[in-house]
């Protein structure tokens, strides 16, 4: 009986340890879980409510305009086609030399179809034998006609004269005779010995005499007076005539010899020579949407004056660089630049802007608002591994400033044409209004605003509730990392406003309706507005909708370069967007709410 209540007291003990364990072990778990998740709250309202911090540092300030150029050769010959069209597209290219070849003066470097051209001179050289053969027979004509003024004035009109003046003498002698004739018959019939007939018949032979004589006299005058002149100008006429004929048939032939000429010297530009020693390349033609409108190779239509090859001098080389509108008012002529060349790796070459348009550069349809503007950068000291068609960024050098009050960008942002700072002021965060000089990609220069020294929140989009005049978490639409009015106030020599703000400081424009918001769905929103027709792809025309200044941000969009954007691309463009300006990454969202960003 005893062992039994022992027994019994030993499991009783042992069930009342075990219990205790338990309730122990419970116990320190609790207060290990309430201890993680004191710390872990406290670590994570502190994150919440407690910006990261800034200093306003004063430092040296570069501004700068980073752009993707051509290599190409300052001073270069250009080989062109001087076979005229004639009406046709071009001229057939049948041979050309290989790229990259080195000539010398006077080599063979293209040769172009002439076999249309050789029919047509075989064609004006018979032409030519017509016009001439025609050209002759005018001369004779001609020729003939001086003589024959020649031959009557030295030969028949003095022929004439003298048949006359004959008849005058004969009539005159006959008269002469019929006088005396009359007047001895006029004694004799006065005797008996001539009847009165006889009388009368010599008397009609007087007056006969008479008329004839004075039928040659005024022959004679007709002659000398009508006859002569009329013949004259009837002779000067057809020398005349036959001049102006001669001298048109040697006109034509003449124009005639001046095709064929032509013709000739046309066969000879088929085949182009080298006009001085060099190196070859291939003045390859690309459109603005990276199709080749025009490749050097046989088979293609060359038309009149275009360029086939270009023989650049190596040691005058440059690059050929297109600045954005928003941006080309910074560059000037003179500025230093830094030219890193992809094929040349890491090497930095010198440069200096020498051209600066002061018209924008044809564009595609797809980015016809967007304006460039091609800039010509110098190669100072060009070593000789570089050639022309190698990629380039040039880094021009726009503003220098030693000692200059700055911040990082994503310490400010915008809100109604004005920029702000959140500014710590002891244990309390207060707004800070501020005026831009000018940016770069990493830092903004202070004009006014902020003091070296002071403490400023380096992620103030994630605590806009501390921002009384921002409601709902409502950003300007365009980006804190580009500053166009900044700019290009600052190239005008004074400070500059803030981002949509006119230069003048007045106020801004209201932002357009199509400008996305600062929030999680805005690649969503945006592509939901733009798409009008709703087929899934933001076309030219409605992706023109966007303002030109956000859609240059924005880069090339399309990606595939179909000439449509659909939402995946736009999400990608976003992307790329805010991890320049260091905010959250596209498809992680950034949501409305002041403090989304870091639950």
């Amino acid at each position: 009986m005893q062992c039994f209540f022992t027994s019994r007291r030993l499991r009783d003990c042992r069930r009342g340890r075990v219990r205790t364990y338990v309730i122990a072990t419970l116990v320190v778990a609790a207060c290990v879980g309430a201890g993680v998740w004191y710390f872990l709250g406290n670590r994570r309202g502190d994150n919440l409510s407690d910006p990261l911090t800034t200093k306003v540092i004063q430092a040296s300030f570069e501004q700068s305009v980073i752009e993707q150029g051509e290599v190409e050769s300052s001073d270069k010959v250009e080989i062109k086609s001087s076979v005229k069209s004639r009406n046709t597209s071009g001229m057939q290219l049948l041979w050309v030399i290989p790229e990259g070849t080195i000539v010398k003066e006077g080599d063979v470097l293209v040769k172009l179809d002439s076999s249309g051209l050789e029919q047509e001179r075989d064609s004006q050289k018979i032409a030519c034998n017509t016009s001439l053969a025609i050209k002759v027979q005018a001369e004779n004509t001609y020729q003939a006609a001086v003589i024959a003024r020649t031959e009557y004035l030295e030969g028949t009109y003095l022929q004439e004269k003298q048949t006359i003046q004959s008849e005058i003498f004969i009539a005159e002698e006959t008269l002469r005779r019929a006088e005396q004739y009359a007047k001895f018959s006029e004694r004799l019939a006065t005797k008996g010995y001539v009847t009165p007939l006889q009388l009368e018949a010599d008397r009609f032979a007087v007056d006969k005499a008479k008329n004839e004589l004075d039928l040659a006299q005024r022959k004679l005058f007709v002659l000398e007076n009508y006859t002569r002149e009329k013949t004259l100008r009837t002779l000067e006429a057809d020398i005349a005539s036959a001049k102006a004929k001669w001298d048109a048939e040697e006109e034509s032939y003449k124009l005639e010899l001046k095709k064929l000429d032509e013709v000739e010297l046309q066969v000879e530009h088929c085949t182009i020579q080298a006009p001085q020693d060099g190196q070859v390349v291939y003045a390859n033609v690309t459109s603005s949407r990276g199709e080749r409108e025009f490749l050097v190779e046989p088979g293609s239509m060359v038309r009149e004056g275009q360029t086939i090859l270009q023989m650049p001098d190596s040691k005058n080389m440059q690059v050929r660089a297109k600045i954005n509108e928003s941006r080309i008012t910074n560059v000037k002529v003179g500025q230093p630049v830094t030219i890193r060349i992809d094929a040349l790796g890491d090497l930095k070459l010198a440069g200096r802007v020498t051209r600066v348009s002061t018209f924008a550069e044809p564009s595609s349809w797809f980015a016809s608002s967007v304006k460039q503007y091609a800039t010509e950068i110098a190669i100072l000291n060009p070593p000789p591994t570089i050639r022309t068609g190698l990629t380039a960024e040039v880094n021009i050098h726009v503003e220098q400033v030693p000692e200059a009050l700055q911040v990082p960008v994503q310490s400010v942002i915008e809100h109604a044409g004005k920029t702000y700072c959140l500014l710590q002021d002891g244990l309390k965060w207060e707004p800070q209004e501020i005026k831009i000089a000018s940016t770069n990609d990493k830092f903004i220069r202070i004009a006014s605003g902020l003091q070296l020294g002071q403490t400023v929140a380096a992620n103030p989009r994630q605590h806009l509730d501390r921002f009384s005049f921002i409601k709902n978490g409502i950003l300007e639409p365009n980006p804190i990392t580009a500053f166009p009015a900044q700019q290009a106030a600052n190239s005008s020599g004074g400070p500059a406003g803030p981002p949509g703000a006119p230069a003048s400081g007045g106020p801004a424009e209201k932002p357009p309706e199509t400008g996305p918001r600062r929030g999680g769905g805005a690649p969503q929103e945006m592509f939901s507005r733009l798409d009008s027709d709703g087929n899934g792809k933001l076309s030219a025309a409605e992706w023109g909708a966007i303002p030109a200044a956000f859609r240059d941000r924005l880069g090339t969009a399309d990606a595939n370069g179909d000439g449509d954007i659909d939402q995946g691309e736009l999400a990608a463009a976003f992307g790329r967007l805010r991890a320049s300006a260091g905010g959250p990454p596209a498809g992680g969202g950034a949501p409305n709410s002041p403090r989304g960003a870091g639950e």
